[in-house]
């Protein structure tokens, strides 16, 4: 008898806490279309490096830790935008999203304190948002792209978030790169990657997390977009 009463309040407990699950009011944040640079962001993350392939992958003994910073937003003319590391910035890449087909590019690079410009003869694809992956063809596309992609969700408190997860290899000589990179509706996410430049079995293992977004310095941001918009009016006027 003391078993069955035992049963049966098990059963109404998992019944009520079904009902109180049940009434929680999710917010899904579904999978992003396209790369967030509507307006200016600056956004910080935890940047690790660790000694050796095992530590890297089971991310434990993290050699050293430290802070980096990610700009991205419009140049002048809002025809052209800006994705670079580092504070204050000195850096980026030219991209765009192709809203045609979802796809986040960089077209060329852009060093501000030497103002020099670089414009690719083909694209590079920084992210591939489309529904539908499909890689076929893009090597006449494209310069470099990611190899494949899965789908990852999370849920956090009432907070539901879907992401893409792109995975990217690439091997030119002596150089071979390695990198996993989750991006949602929020830009970049977190990203493992390592690489051995030179071929002599040197590699470097790096995560990357971000932690949140920061105020930008409005003074010094206008100053490398206006010089930025300068190097590519003088290329498409």
């Amino acid at each position: 008898m003391m078993m069955k009463n035992f049963t049966l309040l098990l059963f109404i407990g998992l019944i009520f806490y079904g009902c109180e699950d049940s009434n929680i009011n999710y917010i899904v944040h579904n999978l992003p279309n396209s790369f967030p640079i509507d307006r200016d962001y600056k956004w910080e993350y935890k940047r690790t490096e660790y000694v050796n392939k095992t530590d890297w992958e089971n991310e434990r003994n993290p050699d050293t830790t430290y802070f980096d910073t990610l700009h991205a937003g419009p140049s002048e003319n809002h025809q052209y935008f800006y994705y670079g590391w580092g504070n204050p910035l000195w850096y980026s890449l030219i991209v765009k999203n192709d809203e045609s087909v979802n796809h986040f590019i960089s077209i060329g690079d852009y060093i501000g304190w030497l103002d020099y410009i670089t414009m690719y003869e083909k694209p590079n694809l920084v992210s591939n948002y489309s529904s539908i992956f499909d890689t076929t063809g893009y090597f006449n596309i494209y310069n470099s792209f990611s190899s494949n992609r899965y789908i990852e969700i999370d849920t956090l408190d009432n907070i539901i978030k879907h992401s893409y997860v792109e995975i990217k290899t690439e091997s030119e000589g002596y150089y071979e790169y390695y990198g996993e990179s989750k991006k949602n509706l929020f830009g970049l996410e977190k990203a493992k990657f390592y690489y051995d430049r030179n071929g002599d079995g040197n590699y470097r293992y790096f995560m990357l997390e971000k932690l949140k977004e920061i105020n930008f310095e409005a003074f010094r941001l206008e100053r490398f977009k206006s010089k930025l918009n300068g190097k590519l009016n003088q290329i498409y006027e």
